[in-house]
């Protein structure tokens, strides 16, 4: 009987220790690299802003938007996520203009924090809200 209590005795505490232990450390892989504009810290984004990424080219940093009151509604990148406040509203960083990135594909990330990345529209906009972006890659952060 005293073997058995003893033998209850350690299994417990065996079972206590091992649920008291760390757990396994996870495994890590080589960083991605950065996307352009971000700062390098853990969970920061990109600053919301356009960057010439040279050759022509520049990623509009910002949350995605439809913009419907202004010349007929148009797609756009903001410097904050959309607010209902009548206090603070978002602002323009660039309209995006559909190249091979589709307007469906724009909904789909609607509200969402993305690098959208083309080439700089040149010439006179009507719109005069912005840069425009004509894109052709996107990246949700």
């Amino acid at each position: 009987m005293r073997t058995n209590l003893t033998a209850a005795a350690l299994l417990l505490t065996t079972l206590a220790m091992s649920a008291c232990a760390s757990p396994a450390a996870p495994t890590t892989s080589a960083p991605a690299p950065l996307p352009p504009g971000a700062s390098g810290k853990v969970g920061a984004m990109p600053a919301a802003a356009v960057t010439d990424l040279g050759g022509g080219r520049v990623v509009a940093n910002g949350w995605v938007a439809y913009e419907p009151e202004l010349e007929g509604g148009f797609w756009a990148v903001m410097d904050m996520a959309p607010s209902t406040s009548s206090v603070v509203q978002p602002k323009i960083v660039a309209i995006l203009l559909p190249g091979t990135v589709t307007v469906e594909q724009l909904k789909n990330v609607e509200g969402t924090f993305v690098g959208a990345e083309g080439v700089l529209q040149e010439g006179a906009s009507i719109r005069m809200a912005g840069p425009e972006v004509v894109v052709d890659a996107l990246r949700a952060y």
